[in-house]
């Protein structure tokens, strides 16, 4: 059987949406082919996850006539017709697209419980379950995959929910982090209601440098275009552990940091995902968002959110739109250095 999962963005989406490629390796091992169509920059986000058969990836159209060009690729048209089944992750007119020109074969949507979404903003009613996105999706999907029930299924809910290319044993790679010991650092994210004030960052980072032995290194991670405080710069920061500001240009460089982290710390962005991919311990800092909207961290014995009960919380589901209160973004700057200090010394000491 050949199984195409269609998520086209955004990098935390296509990570934590990739574990049911795991989900229908444990069920049906070497007895299917999963294809991921998505858009080409995310193409390394995938490629350490392994059970892909094919990453179809595809440019970022701009219109919906650049969609019926993909359809004169033969290639592109060939593979399609060979599915046997299509998986929607996205739920979107771009997934709707592709289902409904390829209508022949059979298709199944992702439930995005965008109701519970509706109510948790706008009511503050919790309708949610679980906040584990991943094991969200594996329960909708079992009774449709799988006759599993009782404990059978529920030893595939304590099973890691990635399965990596790389073959190294868990042991091995746990010991080279531990001897790295580098504390990465993502101060950044791509809407303003999803940042914990840099300034805070910049007194994390020092405060931490006198409670931590000194051949720890700390790394700091942004974009290259990112706006990032002048007192990141390594010339500012005179710390006594090993410091290093990095503008990462490609995901895979991203992936490769990451991978080699003792701990990350950061803000709820897609970076903090890879964190769960690599089954790294992480402290994730929420703001205007919630965690029970698919971005909480999988792993809760060793990977911990910090953030504040205040009444207009959350007011959006991605961190776009703006702060109505006076106390500008009071979600975010309530949650205070010093939690962030004892969390990361109970994790790393």
């Amino acid at each position: 059987m050949k199984i195409l999962l269609i998520r086209f963005s955004s990098l935390g989406d296509v990570l934590l949406n990739s574990s049911i490629v795991h989900f229908f390796k444990l069920i049906y091992q070497d007895k299917v082919e999963i294809f991921f169509l998505t858009y080409e920059e995310y193409i390394e986000v995938l490629d350490p996850i392994g059970g892909i058969s094919e990453v179809i990836a595809i440019k970022k159209p701009k219109k919906v006539k650049d969609y019926i060009g993909l359809l004169k690729d033969s290639k592109f048209t060939m593979k399609m017709l060979e599915i046997d089944l299509i998986i929607d992750l996205h739920q979107n007119w771009r997934s709707l697209f592709f289902k409904t020109v390829f209508f022949k074969t059979p298709s199944i949507t992702l439930d995005k419980r965008k109701w519970e979404r509706f109510f948790l903003i706008n009511l503050k009613l919790n309708l949610y379950r679980d906040k584990n996105h991943i094991k969200r999706i594996w329960k909708d999907f079992f009774p449709i995959f799988s006759s599993l029930d009782g404990a059978e299924r529920e030893v595939f809910f304590t099973n890691t929910y990635f399965q990596l290319k790389k073959k190294t044993n868990e042991i091995d790679y746990l010991d080279h982090r531990k001897k790295l010991k580098q504390i990465i650092i993502f101060p950044i994210a791509a809407h303003d209601l999803k940042r914990w004030p840099q300034v805070n960052y910049i007194n994390y980072i020092k405060l931490l440098s006198e409670k931590i032995p000194n051949d720890f290194q700390i790394k700091v991670v942004c974009g290259p275009n990112d706006f990032i405080e002048e007192e990141f710069q390594e010339n500012k920061m005179s710390i006594k552990q090993n410091y290093q500001l990095i503008r990462s240009k490609k995901i895979k460089e991203t992936v490769e940091i990451v991978s080699n982290a003792l701990l990350l710390v950061g803000n709820d962005t897609g970076a903090m995902h890879l964190a769960s991919m690599f089954s790294i311990p992480s402290i994730t800092l929420f703001g205007a968002t919630s965690e029970y909207f698919g971005f909480s961290p999988i792993y809760p014995q060793k990977q911990f959110t910090l953030s504040r009960d205040i009444w207009c919380r959350p007011c959006t589901a991605t961190g776009s739109g703006f702060c109505f209160r006076k106390n500008k973004k009071e979600c975010l700057t309530e949650i205070r250095v010093g939690d962030l200090i004892d969390q990361t010394l109970k994790i790393i000491l």
